[in-house]
């Protein structure tokens, strides 16, 4: 849409690896293991219509009109400013 409000990041939240497991990533711990909590939630949901007829996805479109709703916007816009180092990675090796 003309008036949709900007992507946000495209990157994936859920990263699925068969015979290991599911990674979550995002910008803290909260919304990542929150995100995981949706996917295994949604997994169920699909399962379970499957078991009664036929589970088939919302168009892309309409995906994308709930993702980006006048009111997710807003909500997200009085979401408070990451910290410094909000989702930045530090790895630490070896000792002093």
């Amino acid at each position: 849409h003309v008036d949709s409000p900007a992507i946000r990041d495209p990157n994936a939240v859920v990263y699925l690896m068969p015979g290991v497991g599911m990674f979550t990533f995002a910008g803290d711990k909260a919304t990542a293991r929150i995100s995981g909590e949706f996917y295994v939630n949604a997994i169920n949901v699909m399962r379970g219509a499957s078991t009664v007829s036929s589970y088939v996805g919302l168009p892309a479109q309409e995906a994308f009109d709930i993702e980006y709703w006048l009111l997710e916007e807003a909500k997200l816009q009085r979401l408070p400013k990451p910290k410094a180092l909000a989702g930045q990675i530090a790895l630490v090796t070896g000792g002093a």
